[in-house]
């Protein structure tokens, strides 16, 4: 979701064994990654950035090689990409109790800091059945579930109006 929220394009690299074959592994990581583009792909394919692709505690680093290391996404690690007609924001690590806060949504008033103006009329959870519940208020959108589960980034479709 950082490499689609930021206008960027993501290759995978899957290097065969010597006869060929794919490995188990490898097998298992690009059918995981099929599993979530299945449930989650209209927040992906054809999707543009948003005019803030993230919200959060956790930093990108720059610099070679530095996609070795892990990065470790917080419940306030939000990104943001556009696609029709809808805004989606992905959190990046789903937290237990299914409540979550994206406070550049809020509805706050018109001034020159304001990041958003909408005002959001509808939220559905890509993947799942259940329908959240949702508010939005100056301190940011509220939302709630309570079957939502994912070790991947979940991901909402709003509505604005």
């Amino acid at each position: 979701m950082d490499v689609v929220s930021k206008n960027g394009t993501m290759l995978l690299n899957v290097g065969p064994k010597a006869d060929g074959t794919i490995s188990d592994e490898d097998t298992k990581v690009l059918e995981s990654i099929g599993a979530w583009l299945e449930a989650n792909g209209e927040a992906v394919y054809g999707s543009r950035p948003w005019r803030y692709a993230q919200e959060g505690p956790t930093k990108e680093v720059q610099g070679q090689f530095t996609d070795a290391k892990d990065k470790v996404y917080t419940a306030e690690d939000f990104r943001f990409m556009t696609n029709h007609g809808k805004l989606y924001a992905a959190c990046m690590r789903y937290p237990e109790d299914g409540k979550i806060l994206i406070r550049t949504l809020g509805r706050k008033a018109h001034t020159a800091d304001s990041k958003f103006f909408g005002i959001i009329d509808d939220v559905d959870v890509l993947g799942f059945d259940e329908k959240p519940v949702f508010e939005q208020t100056e301190e940011g959108l509220s939302i709630e579930t309570s079957n939502v589960s994912s070790d991947c980034p979940v991901v909402f479709r709003l509505t604005i109006r």
